[in-house]
């Protein structure tokens, strides 16, 4: 890329959230594993009834994580759309992998609101059913529902009730029903649904506080990996500058095997890989937000390469998959959204119709070839795109030297 576009470059990159590619071998591997793994027939991941639902929702949650929104994503979406839940959990799961595919989940959020269970002295929670008493973990899944919904209502009375199960002494976690010692799986779950609602109550901070010591004294990098990896969110999601969240993390991945899956499991693959994506930064809202390409023939070049359909939404995390991109040809006018496309390596979108480059001015990693469209100049009047021009300033210093050169050899004349 020619030297004088790096004008732009500071306000491009300071504008980008957090993106680690320390994970990248660890992403890909997992995702194609849990991928081959889907039902072709049906397009859920399970191989029986009994435990489709929580490996597809699970699934469906870390892909769209990851931002691979593929077929196969798009499949599971499907599976799940089209099958009713059971019970409160997998009602909350599915509002959790829907929710955030723009898939309408107003008849589970009237389910769960209908469910909790606001009569009971002490215990506003939900329980696996509405015949049910509350359980911490149930309520904290069906928290993290409504919080991601945006839905507020009585759930001041479920945080309150949360907060008032949760353990004492050494031990200060919450248990999975009546037991007197905590478990790790129901005190991650309770953590993440906590985090977000610090503000609903004093109580809640300190809670947190004392349930991840709970957490972190009981979960270590050989535990289970579902068991690793809902700590490392829960630790993450509450300090993404967590010690203890990035050496579990570091262990998680350290028992990843050569086949991309954590011990040939759907469920733990999927619950690690959305592990690896807090600690990566790919699962934070801003990755989620649409980038706009106004651009119909670019933004099908950018489908096209990322495997999904013509004119599909483009997201800033997808953006951010672009390694290389052919669009070469293809009567291309505007390249407005390749700005978040700072992955990339080799652009072609040489003969097409384009005016301006500035989009991309910020792109000084990518190889860029621009040749024959409008808005290409030649630095050296011929072919080479890639040759270097000289700044304003550059030219003023080099004229002045110039000129100080004569002055010098007319004296010595």
């Amino acid at each position: 890329m020619r030297w004088n576009r790096w004008i732009g470059l500071a306000a491009c990159c300071l504008a980008l959230p957090a993106w680690s590619a320390t994970y990248d071998a660890a992403i890909n591997n997992g995702t194609i594993w849990l991928t081959q793994q889907r039902n072709q027939a049906d397009g859920s991941w399970g191989s029986s009834d009994a435990v489709k639902y929580l490996q597809t929702s699970e699934a469906v949650m870390a892909l769209g994580a990851l931002n691979q929104l593929s077929p196969a994503y798009y499949g599971g979406v499907a599976w799940l759309g089209n099958h009713a839940p059971s019970n409160t959990d997998f009602t909350s799961r599915r509002v959790l992998a829907l929710g955030v595919a723009n898939h309408s989940v107003a008849a589970d959020l009237q389910f769960l609101q209908s469910t909790q269970n606001l009569l009971a002295p002490g215990n506003n929670g939900w329980g696996l059913s509405g015949t049910y008493q509350g359980s911490p973990l149930d309520t904290s899944l069906s928290l993290q529902a409504l919080t991601q919904q945006s839905v507020a209502t009585n759930v001041t009375q479920a945080v309150t009730y949360l907060t008032a199960s949760q353990l004492s002494g050494s031990d200060s976690g919450w248990a999975l029903g009546q037991e007197t010692v905590s478990d790790p799986v129901t005190t991650a779950q309770v953590i993440i649904a906590l985090v977000p609602l610090k503000s609903v109550s004093s109580a809640v901070p300190i809670a947190i506080t004392n349930g991840l010591a709970a957490l972190n004294a009981k979960v270590t990098s050989a535990s289970p990996p579902y068991q690793i990896a809902l700590a490392v969110i829960a630790n993450l999601r509450n300090d993404s500058n967590s010690v203890t969240g990035a050496n579990l993390l570091n262990g998680l991945t350290s028992q990843q095997a050569t086949d991309g899956s954590w011990g040939e499991d759907p469920y733990a693959t999927a619950m690690a890989l959305r592990a690896v994506a807090t600690g990566a930064g790919r699962d934070l809202a801003t990755q989620k937000q649409t980038v706009s390409v106004p651009d119909n023939a670019l933004r099908r070049a950018i489908n096209a390469a990322l495997g999904h359909g013509a004119l599909d939404t483009i997201s800033l995390g997808q953006m951010r998959q672009l390694t290389n991109l052919n669009a070469s040809g293809l009567g291309i006018t505007n390249l407005t959204g390749l700005q978040y496309a700072t992955n990339l390596t080799t652009l072609d979108v040489s003969n097409n119709n384009i005016s301006s480059f500035v989009p991309v001015a910020g792109l000084t990693n990518t190889a860029i070839n621009e040749i024959g469209n409008p808005g290409y100049v030649a630095s050296n009047g011929g072919n080479d795109n890639d040759v270097p021009t000289l700044p304003e300033w550059g030219a003023i210093l080099m004229a002045a030297l110039l000129m100080l050169a004569m002055a010098r050899a007319q004296r010595r004349r």
